[in-house]
């Protein structure tokens, strides 16, 4: 994880990749799917996230991650599909435990995609009551409102999660923020 938040993706795929070796399991499948994300080899990434799907069922944040890699694909409608599949899992995590973090940040993230502008802020807005300087909160926030179209308030977000500790790499190798990252 230490290579991929320092924005060495091919570090990070080969450690990875060895860890899948060693023993399959879902969550080196999904790290090693946000790592082809962040390099936009957009089918290795649909690959190694439908193997984390497929070893770890009924994850919100597998699904979210999946849907991502059809978006940026260019394969919107298994894109929407997979949004709105994290989307129930993570509403059904809230009705057990509302204050859910992950699931809140997975939600607002689902809604914006999805086009509900205020289901998603209703979600973060949620989240940030709960934790305001979490890093990653406020790098879920830069992501809602730039699905949502406002860039500049994406921009401050990703400002304030970089502020807080967030990967720059991260952030500045996302397809989804990397035009929002601050130079430098």
């Amino acid at each position: 994880v230490a290579y991929f938040l320092e924005g060495q993706f091919e570090s990070a795929a080969a450690t990875f990749q060895k860890a899948i070796a060693e023993r399959e399991h879902a969550e080196a499948y999904m790290d090693l799917g946000q790592v082809y994300l962040h390099q936009q080899q957009f089918g290795p990434a649909v690959a190694a996230l439908q193997k984390a799907a497929a070893l770890k069922p009924h994850s919100f944040a597998i699904e979210a991650d999946l849907a991502d890699a059809y978006a940026w694909s260019g394969d919107a409608d298994r894109a929407a599909a997979h949004y709105r599949e994290a989307l129930t899992l993570s509403q059904a995590r809230l009705q057990v435990n509302a204050q859910d973090l992950d699931a809140l940040m997975v939600a607002a993230y689902g809604s914006a995609a999805l086009g509900s502008k205020q289901a998603a802020v209703k979600y973060l807005n949620t989240a940030l009551e709960h934790a305001p300087e979490d890093a990653e909160v406020n790098y879920y926030a830069a992501r809602v409102y730039a699905l949502n179209g406002d860039a500049a308030t994406a921009r401050t977000w990703t400002e304030k999660a970089l502020a807080h500790g967030y990967s720059k790499a991260d952030i500045g190798s996302a397809p989804d923020l990397r035009k929002l990252a601050p130079a430098g």
